[in-house]
């Protein structure tokens, strides 16, 4: 299980305050395509919307990886969908847990989270210079470590995970997918994330921007945007970013 790009530069940490801002660093320096950041530990590990993600010591895998993307910009919402449906094919593989997707970044096994991704755009000129590719996956993390409402690949499989070996299967699995991305074949990532969606087809309440969305969560459009029919006006909403709750 060999990949071209991916992994075949890593520069590894003990500690860091957050793996994205130093591979953001080092990718302003020129960093190649494929470069990966990875830490034992993240002491201020970034969540979307300025939230924490929490790095146990040894127990998680904390990387950044490096892409510099052709495509245009209306379709850097992809990358994110593209790196969920990556990391839930490889849980599924390498743990035979049932991993499925909450929009727009978050891995849930059986009603909990267990790892968030969060992508970094640096634009010039209208062009995407790069994308830091952020993932935080609880893998042996002790659950009284963990908020009730989050999950580990050890407290969900009832045994410890190999992290080297999961990780060699996730950085396959990104290559994989992110080598579609680039061949433009989006609708082929698009049907297997609404094969692993835990959104599709659920009331949703959806915070973007200033406004509240309510509505039935019904489809995924082309550039990943999630599509909501708003249950107040009738309106199909195009979301291409925002704070998802699922209404049961």
């Amino acid at each position: 299980m060999q990949t071209k790009i991916f992994g075949i530069k890593i520069f590894t940490y003990d500690s860091v305050e957050s793996t994205n801002t130093i591979a953001s660093q080092i990718a302003e320096q020129g960093a190649q395509e494929g470069t990966v950041v990875i830490a034992r530990e993240q002491t201020a590990g970034k969540g979307r919307l300025g939230r924490k993600w929490i790095s146990c010591k040894d127990k998680g895998i904390y990387l950044s990886l490096v892409l510099r993307p052709k495509f245009k910009t209306d379709k850097l919402g992809l990358i994110t969908l593209m790196s969920a449906v990556s990391i839930v094919q490889s849980i599924r593989k390498v743990c035979k847990l049932p991993a499925l997707i909450k929009w727009p970044n978050d891995i849930f096994i059986k009603g909990k989270k267990v790892c968030g991704i969060l992508s970094e755009i640096c634009i010039k000129n209208n062009q995407i210079e790069f994308v830091v590719l952020g993932i935080g996956i609880n893998v042996n993390t002790e659950i009284k470590d963990l908020p009730k409402t989050a999950c580990s690949l050890k407290s969900e499989a009832g045994a410890q995970v190999n992290q080297s070996d999961f990780l060699k299967h996730l950085l396959f699995d990104l290559e994989i997918y992110y080598f579609m991305l680039k061949k433009n074949k989006f609708a082929l990532i698009i049907e297997q994330w609404k094969r692993f969606s835990l959104t599709l087809g659920s009331y949703v309440k959806i915070q973007t921007g200033s406004r509240t969305i309510e509505g039935k969560a019904i489809n995924i459009a082309e550039n990943g945007a999630l599509i909501v029919l708003n249950q107040h006006t009738g309106v199909q909403e195009y979301i291409l970013s925002g704070d998802l709750v699922l209404i049961k």
